[in-house]
């Protein structure tokens, strides 16, 4: 076990010490861990799904912001990732969706607020199109999974080779909005998480083909709240214009000023209260 990975068993322990519920379920493809936190108010649960080479344990600052306006908050490590297992038959997208859809069940019986980041917003327009039932409603944070070539596809993933400290620091840079006090800790992290093989393969095992059609977008049949933000340097500007043209049109599609390509992390406090904004327009019968 490396540094980095004892940190991070720290940092769960420290979590499960200030109420939060760490378990794993078990799917024919591997085991999923599940964070969880008990709400304080009587909005429907919250589904939180990280991004490529993050973890839940990254989400905890805003599950527990988001905590006054929900029954229960829960965040999944997708396959491969934080304290999750990798597929058994191997990291492809294929096989992450189908892990995670084994576990969906297991964790969730109402309908949620499902809100993805990057990766993970791309993975939970693919739930909401396999659950429509439990998802009342979207919260896409710069989702992933707009059509790409495979030149392009290369160019985004040669962001991700952190092979050096100064790689890992441009790398942050990339994704935050302004200035961060914690630059070069989120880099080390960073580099640390995008070492481990289990990462390498899915970046290796992403085509063209495994990127979202304008149909899958246009069944989406929940309240969406798409995020963009102007600051973002990892995904090409333009892709928002994909989620804008061929959501429905009742989506609401945002760029706010100093936004990232992480709110969560870049700007906690405004996220949560346009969050907290979207949850309560949701209509009360898709909750």
């Amino acid at each position: 076990m490396n540094p980095f990975e004892r940190f991070e068993r720290m940092g769960l322990a420290m979590l499960r010490a200030r109420g939060f519920d760490s378990r794993h379920v078990s799917t024919a493809h591997g085991d999923l861990h599940v964070l969880e936190l008990a709400g304080r108010g009587e909005g429907p649960p919250v589904l939180l799904l990280h991004g490529l080479g993050s973890c839940a344990m990254d989400l905890a600052a805003l599950m527990r912001r988001l905590s006054g306006g929900s029954r229960r908050l829960l965040a999944l490590d997708l396959p491969g990732h934080g304290h999750s297992d990798p597929p058994a038959a191997g990291m492809t997208p294929r096989h992450l969706e189908a892990m995670l859809e084994a576990a969906l069940p297991q964790v969730l019986s109402e309908p949620a607020i499902t809100m993805g980041s990057s990766l993970g917003g791309l993975v939970s327009l693919r739930l909401a199109d396999r659950f429509p039932d439990l998802v009342a409603g979207l919260v896409l944070a710069a989702p992933g999974g707009a059509p790409m070539t495979r030149a392009e596809l290369d160019d985004l993933f040669e962001r991700f080779r952190l092979d050096t400290l100064g790689d890992a620091l441009r790398f942050v840079d990339r994704f935050l909005g302004r200035p961060h006090p914690l630059r070069l800790f989120l880099a080390m992290g960073s580099r640390a998480r995008f070492a481990r093989p289990e990462i390498s393969e899915l970046i290796s095992a992403i085509s063209p083909a495994d990127l979202l059609a304008p149909e899958e977008l246009q069944r989406v049949d929940a309240p969406t709240l798409v995020v963009w933000g102007p600051e973002d340097g990892l995904l090409p500007a333009g892709q928002v214009e994909f989620f804008r043209t061929h959501l429905p049109t009742d989506a609401q599609v945002i760029s706010p000023p100093g936004y990232g390509h992480v709110p969560y992390l870049d700007q906690l406090p405004d996220f949560v209260q346009r969050v907290r904004t979207f949850m309560a327009s949701v209509p009360a019968q898709a909750r």
